[in-house]
């Protein structure tokens, strides 16, 4: 599928899909025969490797408009590596593709799951290094962008007031940028999330999913915007994670802080109050956010996150006060002091 504002393909109907962590192996067909992996038909046990083998399905045809297998052969066709060897070496629309991009439908089609490429060797694959991203991140690059969009040169001070925010704050915000992802939402909010989006990929242009603060300085002082001397512990209190690991910036994060000052719509609020009672009761407590985060270990710190906002001390926060926890904090506390920059 593509989106209709900045055409971002999306794989979609994966109602037969899995988790599968490092490790796991499971057993069965699932899936359309046209896309489904050596291994499935040989009735062993397999990994996530399945899924590379998909992908790779999809890019060939991407790139040669042709189908790999022929309809209702896939089993047959699959029973050894001599068919898909075949199939991409007299593949006339792929011979004329770069090196590149038959390395990588080499890679992702290969019939061993164990010599399969990885997803990550995908990401820091030339194909996708060379191109990926390119018109979003690359300033020279001559290939313009489908999306126009502006680096928001607020960012620093955007983070810096998202760091402020009590923890469910922080927490209700991360939601709205989950839920948002497959909402309609108004024009300015619809833009303003695909622009933040565009921010993130461009930052992050291998696809980790993760932004390291130095990745972030590089691109503010390219950008020319100034680095508040405060930086380092903002950016630290943005980080999801453990104080024990080196800090970095994930998607929703980054999303949450750009759109700060953003006027969501009644129906998702709704919906992330939903998502943080997870007892259904009408109220937020600690023991939701235990079941959220399913773990007792950090019962206390939850604890003081609903105490932060709790000015009644009643132990819980309803949909009112969510509301009003939920409001754009008063803009003055922005200026009452000019920041000092790097």
């Amino acid at each position: 599928m593509l989106t209709d504002k900045d055409l971002t393909v999306k794989l979609i109907d994966f109602g037969l899909a899995t988790r599968c962590s490092d490790g796991k192996r499971t057993q069965g067909i699932a899936g359309t025969g046209a896309f489904i992996a050596p291994e499935m038909f040989h009735g062993s046990q397999y990994d996530k490797a399945v899924d590379i083998w998909s992908i790779g399905v999809i890019l060939f045809m991407m790139l040669t408009q042709e189908k790999l297998l022929p309809d209702g052969k896939e089993e047959t066709l699959l029973q050894d590596d001599a068919y898909v060897k075949q199939r991409i070496s007299e593949s006339e629309e792929l011979t004329a593709c770069s090196e590149d991009a038959k390395d990588l439908v080499k890679q992702m089609l290969e019939w061993d799951p164990e010599k399969r490429i990885t997803a990550s060797g995908i990401l820091e694959h030339p194909f996708i290094t060379a191109r990926g991203c390119q018109s979003l991140c690359d300033p020279t690059a001559q290939k313009t962008s489908l999306f126009e969009w502006e680096f928001d040169k607020q960012l620093p001070l955007k983070m810096e007031r998202y760091a402020k925010c009590p923890l469910l704050r922080q927490l209700a915000l991360r939601c709205l940028v989950h839920l948002a992802a497959a909402a309609t939402l108004p024009d300015k909010l619809s833009h303003d999330l695909i622009v933040a989006k565009h921010h993130f990929r461009s930052l992050n242009p291998t696809g980790s999913g993760q932004l390291s603060e130095h990745e972030l300085r590089v691109r503010l002082k390219r950008e020319g915007v100034s680095i508040p001397i405060n930086f380092s512990e903002t950016f630290r209190k943005c980080h999801r994670g453990n104080c024990n690991q080196e800090a970095v910036l994930e998607f929703d994060v980054l999303v949450a802080c750009i759109l700060i000052d953003a006027v969501w719509p009644d129906a998702l609020m709704r919906e992330a109050f939903s998502i943080l009672d997870r007892s259904r009761d009408g109220v937020i407590e600690a023991e939701d956010l235990v079941m959220l985060v399913n773990s007792h270990d950090q019962k206390n710190d939850l604890q003081e996150m609903i105490r932060e906002v709790d000015t009644e001390d009643s132990g819980y926060i309803n949909y009112e006060k969510f509301m009003r926890l939920m409001e754009i904090a008063h803009p003055l506390f922005q200026w009452f002091a000019t920041p000092i920059h790097e």
